[in-house]
This record gives structure tokens, sequence and C-alpha cells, in this order.
């Protein structure tokens, strides 16, 4: 038998796997696929039934990147592995997605609301945690006062999914919000300042910030 046809042949007992969409595994996936489910995003989730209750342990891009995963759980008797930085980013910013120049925040059935800055959404996305999605739109809740992220900063720098790309604004010179009898609130475009409790202290911040270009860093020196 010549080469062509020892060739031929062999290529003949070849199953050619046809891509799948979808949740849809190859057969090759179904055949070491144990414990890794395709979702209907085409990534691939790891669970496990753990004392009557299924447990995820992370969803993954690729199916030999799940396979290494699962590989190393069952190692480990399915303890779960440490969290890295990028770990910990991705839950912090959880919930949080970008529309155009705005934040939304979303539940497990859909959108709630969008909002103006990072730090407003991390605030009203812990309010829908809370409320476990039971909640009223932003506009509702005052998500500036005694807004955490606001007061301690943000725990882990902005995904890069999340950074929103500049733009020139309307509002030249910043403005003054009046948020209460004594609560006026500085803004520049959509980025938040600082509170002040009278207009003319305000309006002498707002001045202020307009000789150092805005720099966030000089509100202390300013207050």
């Amino acid at each position: 038998m010549s080469s062509v046809n020892i060739i031929s042949e062999m290529m003949a007992n070849v199953i050619v796997e046809e891509p799948v969409k979808g949740s849809q595994k190859t057969l090759y996936e179904k055949a070491h696929g144990k414990y890794i489910h395709k979702t209907p995003y085409g990534t691939y989730t790891i669970c496990k039934n753990i004392n009557g209750t299924m447990k995820a342990f992370g969803t993954y891009k690729t199916f030999q990147d799940a396979c290494k995963v699962r590989d190393i759980l069952i190692a480990r008797d399915w303890e779960p592995l440490p969290k890295t930085d990028e770990d910990k980013q991705k839950d912090y910013y959880v919930r949080i997605g970008k529309s155009h120049n705005r934040y939304k925040v979303r539940w497990v059935d859909g959108y709630m609301g969008t909002v103006d800055t990072i730090e407003e959404a991390l605030y009203y996305r812990d309010i829908v945690t809370e409320h476990q999605g039971q909640c009223g739109k932003p506009e509702e809740y005052d998500l500036i006062t005694d807004n955490p992220y606001l007061e301690h900063g943000l725990e882990y720098p902005i995904p890069e999914r999340l950074i929103l790309e500049p733009k020139e604004t309307d509002y030249g010179t910043g403005y003054i919000m009046a948020k209460g009898p004594q609560s006026y609130h500085i803004w520049y475009g959509s980025q938040y300042y600082c509170a002040c409790r009278t207009y003319e202290q305000a309006y002498y911040v707002k001045q202020e910030l307009n000789k150092c270009d805005w720099n966030k860093d000089e509100i202390p020196r300013i207050l």
C-alpha cells in the first residue's frame, strides 16, 4: 500500500469536530470535561456538588484553562484556590459596567440604573446588594453624602474595562450643586470634588481649584 493510501485511510478514521456555539460542548470537551460546564457565552465554569450544595469555582475563557484549574482543585481536595489581586479587583467592581460615559449597575435579573461616577456606582451597587435588588433607582438616593468610596478612596485601581474615555465638558470651570441647607457640592464635569457647608465657602473653593487646574490633591490645603 502506498504512503498516500495509508495517509488517506488514517484521515478517514479521524473525527473532525465541527465548531459549536453557545453552551454546546465538542466531543473532546464532553470526554474530558468532568466538573466543567460551558456557558452560553462560550466560557467555562467549574462546578461541583459539595455536601449537597452546588458550588462554582470560577469561570475561564478557554476549556484548557478550566481543565488546569479543575485538576489543581482535585489535587487540593476541592479547597478553593487563594484569590489573586486580579480576582480581588474583579470582586470589588462586581455588577458594575460601562455605558458610554456613565456607569451602570446590574443585578441578577437585569439593569438597575446609571450614575455619573465610579464612586456613586460602587455605593449604589452596595445598596442594591443589601436590598437584594428590591430597591429604587439611583435618583431616589443621595449617593454623595456619607459615600465611603468618596471618603476613603478606592481600594483597587479602576479596571481597564471601566475606564471612561476623557471628554471635554461644557461646565468650563466647574459648578456648585446645592444638596441641602448646609451642603453644597463642587463638581467638574462628571467628577465630584468635595462638599462645603455654605455657598460662599463652595464658591471660594471652586475659584481656588480653578487656579490649580482642578487638582484634587489641593483640596485639603484649600479647605
